[in-house]
């Protein structure tokens, strides 16, 4: 999770010099779905792992 989360904030610091609007909120909109399904994998994987614990 934190790899993607790092990945995502590199795209989005190196954004704002790019002409191409429409390219840049194609990316933000990936960078969210992205973002949105680490998390979701995520809690998923933690649910798992405390199962196992359990």
């Amino acid at each position: 999770f934190t790899g993607v989360r790092g990945g995502i904030l590199n795209v989005l610091i190196n954004l704002p010099p790019i002409k191409d609007e429409a390219f840049k909120e194609e990316m933000k909109a990936t960078c969210k779905q992205l973002e949105e399904e680490a998390a979701h994998l995520l809690e998923e994987t933690l649910q798992v792992l405390h199962q196992k614990l359990s």
